[in-house]
């Protein structure tokens, strides 16, 4: 399966490379749905585990994909959007398939692609700092530490926050402190995989989350520069949640104290 990147929703790397948001639900081949913790030797020879993705997958920016996939959005087939909102900065009429017109079907495209399919363990890291008031309550502050391509902003960005919200909290409880709830530390493995690490975790402690877990705070890519997702706000707005985004602006919309 080729994957053409759509401008609109891509981040402009200097070097060309391009952004593009992955999707699907996590699942692991050996017991999709259910928790898979733990390493059973069998698994680095289990033909179920490597050949379940029998279909590879290669994201290609479309400005510099070949001539033939630079085609291809301008001969879809079936219906036109339905809205506006489905289409992006492309020239094309963003029909929603499936099939393309005419014969263009019938043009193949040559692609050697190297990929390694095998097993292999995944590591989450959890740290726990026991609450003073309410011990069985759980507020949970993670984020995945393995990166796409350069991973400066995400995920490291967010992961120098937890750490950093670690070290001082490692010296408030130095003095005597403690929170009032049990406050979980978590970094996951293998989010860029499919979120495994996160899903395998959250899969084997279902039970103990849905009746005692309080909230759960994300922190991915905490903090952005001049490489902004210029889908998601303008640049003088920079990227911000709604939240966020009422305590750093005026009525009018402005940045306070920018």
């Amino acid at each position: 399966m080729l994957v053409v990147s759509e401008p609109q929703l891509t981040l402009q790397w200097p070097t060309g490379w391009g952004w593009i948001s992955e999707g699907g639900a996590a699942a692991s081949p050996q017991s999709p749905g259910k928790e898979q913790c733990g390493y059973r030797p069998e698994w680095l020879h289990s033909a179920k585990a490597l050949s379940a993705l029998q279909t590879p997958s290669v994201p290609t920016q479309f400005q510099s994909s070949v001539p033939s996939l630079r085609r291809s959005p301008r001969n879809m087939g079936g219906t036109a959007a339905p809205d506006s909102s489905w289409k992006g900065n492309l020239n094309v009429p963003y029909n929603v398939g499936p099939g393309f017109t005419g014969n263009f079907s019938t043009q193949k495209v040559r692609m050697h692609i190297h990929s390694n399919n095998k097993v292999t363990r995944i590591c989450n890291v959890i740290g726990t700092l026991r609450g003073a008031v309410e011990p069985d309550r759980y507020v949970i502050l993670g984020g995945h530490r393995d990166s796409w391509v350069f991973g400066g902003i995400d995920p490291q960005s967010g992961a120098a926050v937890v750490h950093e919200i670690v070290r001082s909290f490692g010296i408030l409880k130095k003095e005597g402190w403690r929170p009032r709830r049990t406050i979980l530390f978590a970094s996951w493995d293998a989010e860029e995989f499919g979120l495994l690490g996160s899903t395998e975790w959250a899969e084997e402690n279902s039970r103990l989350l849905q009746e005692r877990g309080v909230a759960y705070i994300n922190a991915d890519s905490s903090i952005e520069g001049e490489c902004h997702w210029s889908h998601r706000k303008r640049r003088d707005h920079g990227s911000r949640s709604s939240l966020v985004n009422k305590l750093c602006t005026n009525k009018e919309g402005k940045l306070i104290g920018m």
